[in-house]
């Protein structure tokens, strides 16, 4: 695989001790090559000691050696920030993830975001139906989050109309969340795209679904927020869209 010394070097990198996505994003600046930036960073760690990233994150070696294996056996890809084919659109955020995942290369069209209560009701169902279709429509591919609800509603409307949709997942791309949706996933595979900014291996937990937000919000041009609760997640990608100046539509 093309870049796979550099690539492994961005993984390790990001895995070590003291570095977050806004470290990672000033080495990779600065120094240009990931394997570069890792040989600077070992030099010069107690330089960067006084960072506010927690000294606590494991560097995972097994899950390291069975993402490079899937990676050169092709059963994914990776791209790591400032790389040519890293997804342009999460350069918008100030600390963009240092690696994403992806079961296939993404397309290069405009991306709006569907998301809303993983407890959908009837109505808010058949709106959020309405808006996927008139997304497609006007040109868009449909990005959503993958989960139970408005999002698993947003990915099949999508398919049905033989349209493109990508999925950002809170959890490594080997890993089936919801298990009921392993289906759906195989589908999207085939329709668009699975995104993860997750290592092989990464079980979903709580605090990787705000972030996971974040992603969303990025990758769309415009993000359609259906009726939730107060603490849903939806309203985090809300959050994030208004921040980032993307359209933001509250259906």
């Amino acid at each position: 695989m093309k870049d796979i010394d550099e690539i492994e070097a961005a993984i390790r990198l990001s895995r070590c001790k003291g570095i977050g996505a806004s470290m990672f994003k000033n080495l990779i600046d600065k120094y240009k090559k990931p394997s570069i930036a890792l040989e600077e960073w070992k030099k010069n760690q107690i330089k960067y000691r006084n960072t506010a990233v927690s000294e606590k994150k494991n560097n995972t070696e097994q899950s390291i050696i069975k993402t490079l294996k899937g990676l050169i056996n092709k059963e994914f890809q990776a791209f790591y920030y400032g790389q040519s084919s890293y997804p342009s659109q999460l350069n918008s955020l100030t600390e963009p993830p240092p690696i994403v995942y992806l079961s296939t290369t993404l397309r290069k069209m405009p991306l709006a975001a569907v998301v809303g209560s993983r407890n959908a009701s009837l109505e808010q169902i058949e709106l959020a139906k309405m808006y996927t279709l008139n997304l497609i429509k006007e040109g868009y591919g449909i990005v959503s989050g993958g989960a139970k609800g408005i999002d698993r509603v947003a990915h099949e409307t999508a398919i049905k109309a033989n349209a493109y949709t990508l999925a950002v997942l809170a959890n490594g791309l080997d890993i089936i969340y919801p298990k009921e949706h392993k289906e759906l996933f195989e589908i999207i595979k085939k329709k668009g795209a699975l995104m993860t900014e997750l290592m092989i291996g990464a079980q979903p937990q709580k605090g990787f679904f705000p972030t996971r937000n974040r992603l969303i919000a990025a990758m769309a041009e415009i993000v359609v927020v259906l009726p939730s609760t107060n603490s849903s997640g939806s309203l985090i990608t809300a959050k994030w869209a208004n921040k980032l100046g993307k359209k933001l539509v509250c259906a």
